[in-house]
């Protein structure tokens, strides 16, 4: 094992500049840690010299991390951090005005910005259809649901089904940027993470939307899976009272929206309770928290000075703040954690799906199913997965390999049949 490291080390030096190994060694122990050197900086003031000494982002969606880079130290993974290589979650009650805030901070601080997901890659294949347009000629027990279906009937049979669902999408969302923060360095800013997720699953049981069995089952499926995504550095919580979530739905007068039954039950009220009681509790233990009174136009000039104000350069190493970020001071941990994150996705999806046989109501019979695959055998339309159109690609490119293809969009497509079968 240590001829195995003394050639990586090898190796890295001749990756790394000698310059370069001592701006990344005078970063202290915190870089390493992933705990920042520096505070939160504002995309125009952080410091040249690092932004010029960055290597460029690695394009993870268009070419495989192998084990080969990870172990012989071919293509560093912290050498691509600084002060703004973080997690912030912008969180909140449904219609806060989440997006404006998140995406105004994404611009001012250079991050990505992750929209609160849908149910969209779940439903629609690599040429373009959309499952859910069988709904209207499926029965109630075999439709897809979504956001959609869950508002015009919340008491429809797979009400518990969408609220996993969307558990699993934020899943595999939070894997998405993991990746992306490790691949390329840029931060990223979420709106809601897979954390507060369970807000939903404790509204919709609380108003009999859902049962115990599939209350309890959703529970079981978190505690399972969560354990492997790190939390966020930084939670925003936007206080926003019902009347202005209320006002704010009819003002976006999306029509099965603002028609929804939901919003006459105590559906809203148990969101803003359990963020408040369970939630951010949790949150203001492993992450820096962040309050502010709903507001209709966001200053996010000032919001980026009170980040900058956070303190990382002093936090303690020993703490639970941060901690699912506290790694063994080296590169090559990192750089695993990357390689793992990519060649093990689905590995880590399977954590997230368990046996669902001892949860009445909560996945399709078996005449529901026979349902979805006639109509999708016979009725849907055909083609070709992505980057496999002979029309499109050269037939020797696609036999080697060497056709373009998205591995994220192939891994979320085996991910979903895997689940299929395993229900």
């Amino acid at each position: 094992m240590a001829s195995c490291m003394f050639i990586r080390g090898l190796s890295c030096l001749n990756v790394c500049s000698q310059e370069h190994r001592l701006l990344l060694s005078s970063r202290v122990i915190h870089k390493l840690y992933r705990i920042p050197s520096a505070n939160i900086s504002h995309k125009d003031r952080i410091d040249e010299e690092t932004k010029a000494d960055k290597p460029a982002p690695y394009p993870y969606k268009t070419k495989r991390y192998r084990w080969i880079h990870y172990y012989y130290g071919q293509d560093s993974t912290i050498a691509r951090f600084d002060e703004n290589t973080v997690f912030i979650s912008v969180e909140g009650p449904p219609a806060s005005n989440k997006t404006q805030l998140a995406a105004g901070l994404a611009d001012l601080l250079g991050m990505k910005h992750y929209e609160e997901p849908n149910l969209d890659p779940e439903y629609i294949n690599d040429y373009g259809f959309d499952l859910r347009a069988f709904n209207k000629l499926l029965h109630r027990d075999a439709q897809h649901p979504d956001h959609e279906l869950f508002l015009r009937d919340p008491t429809h049979p797979r009400a518990g089904l969408f609220q996993h669902r969307m558990l699993r999408i934020r899943f595999w969302q939070a894997l998405d940027m993991e990746l992306h923060l490790l691949s390329t360095g840029q931060g990223c800013i979420q709106e809601r993470s897979h954390w507060s997720d369970v807000v939903f699953n404790e509204a919709m049981y609380k108003a009999g939307y859902i049962s115990k069995d599939i209350y309890d089952f959703y529970l079981r499926k978190r505690w399972n899976c969560f354990d492997r995504l790190a939390r966020p550095h930084v939670v925003i919580y936007i206080d926003t009272p019902k009347e202005k979530v209320l006002e704010n739905i009819k003002k976006r007068n999306i029509p099965y929206e603002v028609n929804s039954p939901v919003w006459e039950s105590n559906f809203v009220d148990t969101i803003i309770k359990c963020y408040k009681e369970k939630v951010l509790p949790e949150y203001e233990e492993h992450a820096y928290m962040l309050t502010y009174d709903y507001q209709d136009n966001w200053d996010c000039e000032k919001i980026v000075r009170d980040l900058e104000e956070l303190d990382f350069v002093s936090e303690d190493m020993r703490g639970t703040r941060h901690e699912d970020w506290k790694f063994v001071p080296e590169d090559f941990e990192w750089d695993e954690r990357r390689y793992e994150n990519i060649e093990f996705f689905n590995r880590e999806m399977g954590h997230f799906e368990l046996p669902s046989y001892d949860v009445p109501g909560y996945y399709y019979s078996d005449e529901s199913l026979l349902a979805q695959g006639s109509f999708e055998k016979y009725l849907q339309p055909r083609g070709y997965t992505g980057g496999y159109d002979p029309m499109k690609e050269s037939k020797w490119r696609i036999l080697l390999g060497l056709n373009g293809r998205n591995y994220y969009q192939e891994r979320m497509k085996w991910n979903h049949f895997r689940c299929q079968w395993l229900n």
